[in-house]
């Protein structure tokens, strides 16, 4: 069985922009900092980290409705072949990253005269834990290609359960389960909502984006009326959700200013990426289509590979600009320096991609019923 959204891939490459967008335009010199322009635009950043939202919600949207497709096609769901799948996707690159960090990023930095300073602990990321280290903390690990492998923690952790709790239930009950995960990750945020690393970083806070994507996959998979509903969605409608999008991505902290509104904030913006996704999967009436932007799509497959190593790029292409003093200009930082950074970024992942994560990929498709078309 073959199953393929395929505007998908390029709203993968356009959530990590919003990550690479969150972590550009870095600078160590005080009169770009305190340059009102500079200002003006690294302020335009802070909610870049929507696109981990997406991530979230677009991860358990697929990973559920290839759970689903295969215990419709089979009456169950093979866990030993599920855990196979995510060892060989997951496992190679996030645990070269955990080796950079931890092992070369030291030596880099004992090599040029700076004192390592890390206060990650390495246990902590072997076994799929790091936001719960980056909560213990308080605090950034030294080495950056570290602190972005929180999200990747918080999916592992998802899916360390979900397969044996769909495993045993019958599929009609597939939207109780989620809806239970939605209300719980509420409950937990309202006890915890001023707490801002436990809001940022904990499983709890997060799980309900995942069992938003796991239940419009649900949906998707078992309700023809419910796909008949988003084929003919209203195309002003459809306007209307990238234009709340687009407003939150510059007001959100404006918007969800208040106790309770933070408890809710994340769902009522994973909502608007599962409508994101449902109308862009099923929608007859799409004012564009992502498949349509053939590079997004194609730069879509590297996804994973851009969102951990890009860190990486910024380290390197950020020694040579100050080798070469050119970042001592704002107009150097935002012209020179962050192009540089998404270009490298770009074809090291591609080179993980090619020469490092395929042959893990090939193994994959072995264990895989469904598979891409």
């Amino acid at each position: 069985m073959k199953v393929f959204f395929p505007n998908l891939d390029g709203w993968r490459f356009l959530a990590f922009l919003g990550v690479f967008y969150h972590h550009s335009f870095s600078t160590k010199f005080d009169y770009i900092l305190e340059n009102p322009t500079y200002r003006f635009l690294k302020g335009t950043t802070k909610n870049g980290n929507l696109g981990v939202d997406f991530f979230f919600v677009l991860s358990g949207f697929l990973i559920i409705y290839l759970l689903i497709s295969e215990k419709k096609l089979t009456g169950k769901i093979d866990v030993k072949s599920f855990y196979i799948r995510r060892i060989l996707r997951i496992f190679p690159l996030y645990y070269f990253c955990v080796f950079f960090g931890f092992v070369i990023f030291p030596f880099l930095k004992n090599l040029i005269g700076v004192i390592p300073n890390e206060n990650a602990n390495p246990i902590y990321y072997l076994f799929f834990l790091s936001n719960i280290d980056f909560i213990n903390n308080a605090a950034d690990p030294d080495a950056s290609m570290l602190a972005i492998l929180w999200s990747v923690s918080v999916e592992e952790q998802f899916y360390l359960t979900i397969p044996f709790i769909l495993l045993i239930t019958p599929v009609r009950f597939y939207k109780w389960i989620f809806g239970l995960v939605i209300v719980l990750s509420w409950i937990f945020r309202a006890n915890f909502v001023g707490d801002a690393f436990i809001m940022e970083f904990h499983t709890f806070a997060f799980v309900g984006n995942l069992a938003i994507g796991g239940l419009i996959a649900y949906y998707s998979a078992t309700n023809e009326k419910f796909v008949k509903f988003f084929e003919d969605l209203n195309p002003y409608f459809i306007k209307l959700i990238y234009l709340l999008i687009v407003f939150i991505f510059f007001f959100r902290h404006q918007i969800f200013f208040t106790p309770i509104l933070k408890v809710f904030d994340t769902s009522l913006i994973a909502g608007l990426f599962a409508l994101v996704i449902l109308e862009q999967n099923f929608s007859k009436n799409s004012f564009f289509k992502m498949k349509n932007i053939r590079i997004f799509s194609e730069l879509g497959k590297y996804t994973y590979g851009l969102y951990c190593l890009h860190t990486i790029a910024t380290l390197i292409i950020m020694q040579i600009t100050s080798k070469l003093q050119v970042n001592t200009q704002l107009w150097q930082v935002i012209w020179i320096e962050t192009p540089l950074i998404l270009i490298l970024s770009i074809l090291i992942a591609y080179t993980s991609y090619h020469f490092y994560e395929k042959p893990f990929l090939k193994l994959k498709n072995k264990f895989s019923l469904i598979t891409k078309d």
